[in-house]
């Protein structure tokens, strides 16, 4: 039988292999893990349910943030996000678990960036405070074409972002 020395103690490879598996099909996720996953439902904007083999997932895009409830614009960031989103079998590739256990991530539908696609059609803001990866430039110079040509949310003349219009709403 063949040994290995963990902390300065003989273990046996089996019992060893074995325990290092058992760990991580019981860890929780980690940072920049990728999910795939079927989405069952679109909550809001920036929002939604995938559902993977076993379990299913509150999702939240990373980098954006979409109208709240009670904005204008709202319902039609969420019909935007129900047109890339809803039904689909998609990948998101996990920054980070926020404080009410939601996955933060980047979601892919094929070759489609589908947090940068809600940006180029005016359906969310760049979240500057939390975005500011390499891509969070190119998001920016979308938002502001977005907003040159009125597309979607910027066809109102002075839309509040989201993360003000929570802090009036307090």
């Amino acid at each position: 039988m063949q040994y290995l020395y963990v902390c300065g103690k003989g273990v046996s490879q089996g019992w060893f292999l074995g325990t290092l598996l058992f760990l991580i099909m019981v860890s929780p996720l980690s940072a920049e893990t990728l999910l795939s996953g079927k989405v069952t439902r679109v909550i809001d904007g920036d929002s939604f349910i995938l559902k993977t083999k076993k379990v299913s997932y509150e999702v939240r895009l990373w980098g954006i943030d979409c109208p709240e409830y009670t904005q204008p614009f709202a319902s039609e960031a969420r019909a935007i996000s129900r047109h890339y989103l809803e039904g689909k079998t998609i990948k998101v590739q996990v920054k980070y678990q926020d404080r009410y256990d939601r996955f933060i991530g980047l979601a892919t539908y094929g070759n489609v960036n589908i947090n940068q696609r809600l940006v180029e059609d005016g359906a969310a803001w760049v979240y500057k405070r939390y975005c500011r990866a390499a891509i969070c430039r190119k998001w920016t110079s979308l938002e502001k074409r977005a907003r040159e040509s009125g597309t979607g949310l910027w066809h109102s003349r002075d839309p509040i972002p989201p993360w003000e219009w929570r802090k009036e709403k307090k």
